[in-house]
């Protein structure tokens, strides 16, 4: 009977052993289950960086933490994972829009990924004042690798004598900026590192475009636009990279000629560059009908056109620099060459078929008048006496007068002769 007792009392006793356990593994279990999330999670940035950091109190576990970043209305995230040595992360603006609302987000997760926190949250919007005053459409190009051309439109809402400036950084030159916290004019605080960009496109008084030289090969450029003078004005953030937004001078069209009824031939040259990685498209226009035929072409500067050119036509021609990972911006199209079409053709050879022979005989006629003049020139005519002196009969009458003047002469002088000796005659003699 003691026997009995005393199993059942170690089978109670197992039991009560076995529920105290159980029950202390589960309350374990649901306190590592709830992670205590990041706390005090602050945003710095420049104009080039964001950085986020935070305070954890999980000791736990070898605690890791997931990031993700992303904008208000664009679908770029930035997620990822750090150890717990790591409570902070860091991101280019470049990925982002800054002129968005910036969501961030962040949790830990033991290094097994069996525990995790819930997600920790930060917003951020940078910008303040009515947006339909920030500019539209803004632009940069590498221009043939010779100075930096922006352009835009100004805002919706801004006013008539609104005075936009566009501010830029180059990260070479500032990679070492100071982080601050974020706020509505936060760029005021870089201006002594900023640069301007010179205003050369207006409209109506109010800048629409402006341009600046580099001297070398920059990474990234960051841009602020915005009225210095008027803070109403909300100021527009954006970057570029300008080896991948360099466009190439307009292409010089340099022949088109027509190969048959049906085909023309084009060529052009593309800014002193190789044809490599170009590509080019050629715009046809059919001048009667303004009907287009538009072609592309990689990697040559010449191309064959298939078409029926029985009218005038104009051709012109623009190009970019393609990779596999980007594609340039187009360059401007090229002046316009414009080609005769299949009756101008030939109008023109049978203009040239009239011409060519009737200026080959007025040169024989002129070469030969010209020979003629030469000749007497050379070999003057001996003059024909009958032609000097009338004819025959004035001939005989010249020569019957030189034969009477040869008869009697002039004396050439008057001789006189003194008298010597006078003698008296007989009669006179008598008569005294």
């Amino acid at each position: 009977m003691r026997i009995t007792k005393s199993w059942h009392s170690h089978i109670f006793l197992a039991i009560w052993i076995s529920i105290t356990v159980t029950t202390q593994s589960l309350s374990l279990d649901s306190q590592e289950e709830n992670l205590f999330p990041p706390t005090n999670i602050t945003l710095k940035m420049n104009i080039f960086k964001l950085h986020w950091a935070w305070e954890s109190r999980n000791d736990t576990c070898q605690i890791k933490y997931n990031v993700c970043v992303a904008t208000e209305k664009s679908s770029r995230t930035s997620c990822r994972s750090h150890k717990s040595f790591l409570s902070w992360h860091e991101v280019k603006t470049s990925i982002f829009n800054l002129n968005e609302r910036i969501h961030f987000k962040v949790h830990a997760e033991c290094s097994d990924g069996k525990r995790k926190s819930e997600e920790a949250k930060l917003s951020t919007f940078l910008l303040s004042g009515d947006p339909n005053t920030a500019v539209t459409n803004f632009r940069c190009v590498w221009y043939n690798k010779e100075y930096i051309k922006c352009t835009w439109l100004p805002g919706k809402s801004a006013s008539p004598n609104v005075n936009y400036t566009v501010l830029y950084w180059q990260e070479n030159e500032n990679s070492k900026m100071e982080l601050k916290v974020p706020h509505p004019a936060l760029f005021h605080e870089f201006l002594n590192t900023a640069k301007f960009c010179r205003p050369y496109l207006y409209k109506d008084g109010i800048p629409e475009g402006c341009l600046f030289e580099i001297s070398n090969i920059v990474e990234e450029l960051q841009f602020v636009v915005a009225d210095l003078s008027n803070k109403s004005i909300t100021p527009f953030y954006s970057w570029m990279i300008p080896v991948k937004m360099l466009q190439l001078a307009p292409p010089v069209i340099t022949n088109i000629s027509k190969i048959d009824q049906y085909t023309i031939y084009a060529r052009w040259n593309v800014s002193g560059r190789k044809m490599d990685h170009v590509e080019t498209e050629i715009n046809l226009t059919t001048l009667n009908t303004g009907k287009s035929i538009i072609a592309s072409v990689k990697g040559q500067n010449w191309m064959e056109l298939k078409a029926n050119h029985n009218e005038p036509y104009t051709i012109n021609v623009r190009s970019r620099i393609y990779h596999y990972d980007s594609n340039h911006p187009w360059s401007e199209w090229s002046a316009n060459m414009t080609g005769s079409g299949e009756s101008g053709y030939w109008t023109t050879n049978v203009i040239l078929a009239i011409l060519i022979p009737a200026a080959v005989t007025l040169l024989m006629v002129f070469s030969i008048v010209c020979m003629k003049r030469l000749h007497s020139y050379i070999f003057p005519p001996i003059p024909d006496p009958r032609k000097s002196f009338g004819g025959t009969n004035n001939l005989r009458q010249f020569m019957k007068y030189k034969s009477a003047e040869d008869v009697w002469t002039m004396p050439e002088k008057e001789e006189i002769c003194s008298v010597v000796l006078v003698e008296s005659t007989p009669s006179s003699s008598l008569e005294e």
